[in-house]
């Protein structure tokens, strides 16, 4: 009966799989197997309580499983619960330091957390394990990116591609990354086309959309949402509330674009590392934009700093 589970869970049939697992449990609830698969199955179904009811069952009958320990994390990770993920993952490695994908995991959640070295590490970890982990090539890449490190980060974006050439992530950011790339750097990837002395980004694929997203009002002022408004629909509309404004505060954006085409004075706000048109700071850099004369690039100094980018803008004003 297990068997016909994991069967169908590695087929793809995950509520046939999942009703096959709990028959197994109940013809024999101490089954640890059965439980950590279960949790599995409910993780990928998205019910995330459930699984971690399984999973907390399957070790409690045995704490010394990696694999429910691996399972845990991954599903406190999709709870939004970091901390635990983190903790879940180094009982997962106390139990079995060799397994690539725990030290991947643990690497991309070290990184959201802002923890670049420590990401850094276990993605090296995992890459030594495993030489060909595309994906963890991929993502040291971005965290290699973060902290500024630019060629090295191309340089795993490349071994990830070479690995998984169809890895739509890594050709869009190593395209990020080439075009960060300060001019004394010459990068060109293999079987890349060439535009002058620089590799064109990759095309976005529809397997994701890579943009910034939403933030609140940093500065906790009150907002006037002209309903009215609608850039998707009217772009002239747009351009003319823009164009009536005395300065542009904005992240990266249409209305960054937009304002910076209309030569309103703009103040664009940047992560630490933003994407390639807006290029990689260096130590003698201004804060101009190549692109528009009349904004100012006001860039994170550190990851997540965006009080000090707000603090830039205060003074400026």
């Amino acid at each position: 009966m297990l068997a016909d589970a994991i069967r169908h869970h590695q087929a793809g049939r995950l509520t046939e799989a999942v009703r096959i697992y709990q028959l197994a449990l109940a013809l024999k609830p101490d089954s640890l197997e059965a439980d950590s698969n279960l949790g599995a199955a409910l993780h990928a179904l998205g019910k995330f309580d459930e699984a971690v009811a399984c999973l907390q069952q399957a070790l409690a009958l045995k704490p010394h499983s990696a694999e429910a320990w691996f399972n845990l994390a991954a599903t406190r990770k999709a709870q939004g619960n970091l901390d635990d993920a983190v903790t879940c993952y180094q009982r997962a490695l106390a139990l079995d330091p060799d397994c690539p994908g725990a030290h991947h995991n643990l690497a991309k959640i070290l990184h959201d957390q802002g923890k670049l070295d420590a990401a850094v590490a276990h993605y090296q970890r995992a890459l030594a394990l495993d030489p060909n982990y595309a994906e963890a090539h991929g993502n040291l890449g971005n965290t290699l990116h973060a902290q500024g490190r630019l060629p090295r980060a191309a340089a795993h974006h490349e071994r990830a591609l070479a690995i998984k050439p169809d890895l739509p992530e890594s050709h869009y950011n190593l395209g990020n990354v080439v075009f960060a790339l300060p001019a004394r750097f010459i990068f060109l990837p293999a079987g890349g086309e060439v535009a002058g002395e620089r590799v064109q980004p990759a095309r976005q694929t529809a397997a994701g959309d890579w943009g910034l997203g939403q933030t609140r009002n940093p500065l906790d002022q009150p907002a006037i949402i002209d309903r009215r408004v609608d850039q998707f629909s009217d772009i002239d509309l747009f351009a003319a509330q823009i164009a009536a404004m005395d300065v542009v505060i904005t992240i990266d954006n249409s209305t960054a674009h937009l304002a910076g085409a209309l030569g309103v004075p703009t103040f664009l706000l940047l992560p630490f590392a933003p994407e390639w048109r807006w290029l990689q700071a260096l130590p003698d850099d201004t804060n101009d934009s190549p692109w528009y004369p009349a904004m100012r690039l006001c860039r994170q100094p550190k990851l997540s700093d965006w009080q000090s980018v707000i603090q830039t803008v205060e003074k400026a004003l």
